[in-house]
Parts: C-alpha cells; structure tokens; sequence
C-alpha cells in the first residue's frame, strides 16, 4: 500500500514537472502575454493555473514588460470577477435551487461584504489567488457587476504593482531578512524565499 502512494506521488510529481517546463517555456515566448491573460481572464470561473503564477513568471522573465504584466493581469482578474458576478446574478436562483445550502454559505462568508461593500472586496482582492467566495458574496449580498469590476481591478492593481517591486528588489529584500529577529521579518522571510526559489527555477528552467 505504501508503494502504490510512492509510486502515485511520484507519478504526480513528474506530471507537475513536466507541465512547469512547458509552461516556462511557453512564458519565454514574447507573444505568450495575451494567452496567458486570456486564462487569466476566466481564472475565477474555469480555473487553470493561478494568475499570480503566470504574471510572475511573465515578470521573471520578461522585466521590461513588468508594469504591461502587472495592469494587463489586474485587468484580467477584473474581468473574471465581472463574469462570474454576472453567471451568480442571472444563475442564482436556478444554483439556488440545486444547492439549497450554498446561500446560507455564502451569507454567512459575505458579512464583511454586505457590511463594508466594495471597499472591503477591493482588500480581499489584494491577497493573492481568485476571491471567487467574496465576489459570489458580494453579488449575492447585491453589489453591482460594475462595481464589483472596479473593486477587483483596484485590488489587483495595487498587488500586481506590489508584486513588481518586489521582484526588482528580491536579493535585497531576502538578504535583509536573514537573521532578523523581528516577528513580521519572521513572517515575510519564507514566503521570499519562495518566491525567490520560484524565480531561479523560471530562470535555470532551459528552453
């Protein structure tokens, strides 16, 4: 039994390997930035790979691009919040119905929406990966599309500009927290590290 879950992981971990060669492969290209905004485009209702993933990617290893990555993803991302926000407004009766649990789940996780609104959607927005949840929340809880839209592409705005920051400045950044005793260095240094681990691998990774 042991054997057969090394021999699937493993299976798992070549397939996984295999598709990130591809991929970073495919990012080397100078014409990849519309596909992948494409993908991205429709992450939050056909999820593929994160955006995230694809714009630093993109980032690594097209760095004259960055600001066109990093606006083109935010924009991206707030399409994908607009089509989904649209499937829940005109869909959510026949889901509903279907899934009688699902409201009362999304009631429950959209009280800092139907508080706050879109403002709070907009700081949900800037933490990394698709907020399907809070943008379904904030549809249910009556927040227009557009609105909703604007949220979004301001969220992601400020992640993708943050994101651009600090790849230009990662050696700094990782070497100024080595051996810090602060508890917020603590906390950022793991995810640098991997994100700077990331980015030898896009790098290294051959053609």
């Amino acid at each position: 039994m042991t054997q057969a879950k090394s021999t699937d992981a493993n299976w798992y971990r070549r397939l996984a390997r295999a598709i990130g060669r591809r991929f970073i492969a495919a990012a080397r290209h100078p014409y990849a930035f519309l596909p992948f905004l494409l993908l991205a485009a429709t992450d939050s209702v056909f999820p593929v790979l994160p955006a995230e993933v694809m714009a630093i990617a993109l980032m690594v290893l097209q760095p004259h691009r960055t600001q066109l990555i990093g606006a083109g993803f935010a924009l991206a991302a707030a399409v994908s919040a607009l089509i989904l926000a649209l499937l829940v407004v005109e869909a959510r009766d026949f889901v509903f119905r279907a899934n009688p649990g699902l409201m009362d789940a999304l009631e429950r996780s959209s009280a800092i929406i139907a508080e706050w609104g879109a403002p709070a959607l907009a700081l949900l927005s800037i933490f990394p990966d698709s907020p399907r949840a809070s943008i379904a929340a904030a549809a249910v809880a009556g927040v227009s599309p557009p609105i909703i839209f604007l949220a979004v592409l301001v969220g992601k705005v400020a992640l993708y500009a943050g994101l651009g920051h600090i790849l230009r400045r990662l050696p700094q950044l990782t070497a100024g927290l080595r051996g810090t005793r602060s508890a917020l260095g603590r906390r950022l240094r793991p995810g640098l590290q991997r994100l700077a681990a990331f980015q030898r691998l896009v790098r290294k990774n051959p053609r």
